[in-house]
């Protein structure tokens, strides 16, 4: 069996060796499984889910990942879960089943798996919820350097949810997934430290890492780190990641930018297209965008009446408006 199984790895690993090496290596799992190879049972279940050297057959494939799973094979384990959780082609859901391989695979230290079995505790999904467990498996994954891991635990370490409250050890998590690349993770170790509350205010490491979010497309960020760049005096580069941030939905930053335009800080005035990003803002749920479009309404019904009754002074009324508009 293990000459079978060596010789199909041969072929697989080298395909130049031959013009159809993956049949032979299929051919060569097929029968090392066949005689109870463990490896090859796993080999071929991966052959035959994605159709290399074989016929594609999902749910052949499932057939020897639990064969190779029941015979301790961790990756078998995790796989055969996988299949169950979202169903396959031949494979129904089944999520009590999916969990049982997870927890089988995170048993053995399978990170993924860790992962996936937590994610399953922390929402109840189709078993008993159970978020202190799900905390633990998470740090297990997070410690193995699981990225989605460390931003979940973090989460659950800064909320307190399920779990003893921990915002100083939730900051630490949060920036190890950050540095790896978790865009949820930039946003929230930066707004951490620009909060200041739970871990040392730093301004300047915050607009790193909301910059870093922000970049990636993340829009809380982009408007965080506008307001940063804007009362550290760089309000062009503020006014551009408003903008940003704006355009593409979020009513915080439409209501910033407008009140940037409207009082021409930093950036040219322009009140008719700040009256704009208010009515977006507020058709967007902003309340403060609501309550300005009022004012600005009464204020526009008080001038229209002033101008009537030849009472009107335009740059009062211009400096009222600015102050109406100022909310810095």
């Amino acid at each position: 069996m293990n000459a079978m199984y060596n010789y199909a790895i041969i072929h697989q690993r080298h395909p130049d060796l031959s013009e159809n090496s993956d049949e032979i290596a299929a051919k060569y799992y097929s029968k090392a499984a066949k005689m109870g190879h463990i490896d090859s049972m796993y080999s071929l279940g991966n052959m035959l889910y994605d159709g290399i050297g074989i016929t594609q057959n999902k749910k052949e494939a499932a057939k020897y990942f639990k064969l190779a799973a029941d015979e301790g094979h961790t990756d078998a384990m995790f796989n055969y879960g996988v299949m169950l959780f979202f169903g396959e082609e031949g494979v129904e859901i089944n999520m009590k089943e999916a969990a049982k391989f997870y927890k089988m695979a995170a048993d053995e230290g399978h990170t993924d798996a860790m992962y996936n079995y937590a994610y399953m505790l922390e929402n109840g999904t189709d078993i008993q919820q159970n978020k202190e467990e799900a905390a633990h498996y998470y740090k297990l994954a997070a410690d193995e350097g699981h990225i989605m891991a460390m931003f979940n635990f973090g989460h659950m370490l800064l909320t307190g949810d399920g779990i003893d409250q921990n915002p100083q050890q939730a900051a630490v998590y949060f920036k190890k997934s950050a540095d790896l690349g978790n865009t949820e993770s930039m946003f929230n170790y930066a707004a951490m430290l620009d909060d200041g509350k739970f871990i040392k205010s730093n301004k300047k490491e915050a607009a790193v890492y909301y910059r870093m979010a922000a970049e990636n497309g993340d829009l809380d960020a982009m408007n965080n780190f506008g307001n940063l760049l804007k009362n550290s005096g760089e309000k062009k580069e503020a006014a551009h990641f408003l903008k940003l941030a704006a355009d593409q939905g979020n009513d915080i930053a439409m209501f910033n930018y407008a009140s940037m335009l409207a009082t021409g800080d930093g950036i040219e005035q322009d009140k008719e297209k700040a009256e704009s990003y208010f009515k977006l803002a507020a058709e967007s749920g902003n309340v403060e965008a609501m309550k300005m479009l009022e004012r600005i309404e009464i204020n526009g019904n008080k001038n229209n009446a002033e101008s009537e009754n030849n009472e009107s002074d335009s740059s009062e009324n211009t400096q009222k408006l600015n102050e109406l508009l100022d909310f810095n």
